[in-house]
């Protein structure tokens, strides 16, 4: 690297990478479209959701047929040029779904048609892979939104502990490299008039039950954009 490609901390971090993750229907893929001109990666069909939202149906979306997918839209990225030029941000949605199609990917590949159970090797390698997908995306002189399931489990006194749905060490990866880790769930709450509503939450603080952290401040967004991530930012 030459000294005229280095960047100063004000250009590396005008771009936001950010995982969010919650229940199927919690507004992940409508939060991500949001973003600066985005160019979603579509795994696992949720995108029929921005359906719903007049300003969003025109998002561009390319349906994920294989890992190469991925791979040969990251590396137009990379490159800056051509048809993805015109994209500020880019899309996963989701990693979970992702995950489990490219162990598939993997499965079949090692065992033909005959059906295969997935042993500690398989992940590992599989958690490796999409280590790698991460780390490119991080690279990327773009926003990137991630999305996952999240995962509930209980812990020893009887908590219920919410995480993204992924392997723990891929988890751990992604907390790791992610500039906000959000977690995303629907309330119901009363108004001013005091009728009751639902609201869409997003907690960016980590706490006793959820996993979450957040390098540009923020404590709890309700109904979020990708705008609000936007304003922290700029603080």
């Amino acid at each position: 690297m030459g000294i005229d490609e280095l960047l100063t901390t004000p250009e590396e971090s005008q771009w936001i990478k950010v995982l969010i993750y919650g229940l199927p229907g919690t507004g992940k893929t409508v939060f991500a479209a949001t973003a600066p001109t985005p160019l979603i990666v579509d795994v696992e069909h949720g995108t029929t959701s921005l359906n719903n939202h007049p300003t969003l149906r025109t998002t561009p979306v390319i349906r994920y047929k294989s890992s190469k997918t991925l791979e040969q839209v990251i590396m137009e990225f990379t490159k800056e040029s051509g048809e993805t030029k015109q994209f500020d941000s880019l899309v996963i949605d989701s990693f979970s779904e992702f995950q489990r199609r490219v162990l598939d990917e993997q499965l079949s590949t090692n065992s033909g048609n005959a059906r295969y159970i997935p042993d500690m090797q398989a992940f590992n390698l599989n958690t490796n892979l999409l280590r790698g997908v991460a780390g490119k995306l991080r690279t990327l002189q773009k926003h990137v939104i991630v999305t996952a399931h999240v995962k509930e489990e209980q812990d020893q006194i009887g908590r219920t502990l919410y995480r993204p749905d992924l392997t723990p060490k891929l988890a751990n990866s992604l907390l790791g490299m992610m500039d906000v880790v959000g977690y995303m769930q629907m309330k119901t709450v009363k108004g001013a008039d005091n009728k009751e509503k639902v609201i869409r939450e997003l907690t960016l603080t980590p706490t006793k039950s959820i996993t979450a952290k957040s390098r540009i401040g923020g404590t709890v967004i309700v109904d979020p954009v990708f705008d609000d991530l936007l304003a922290l930012l700029k603080k």
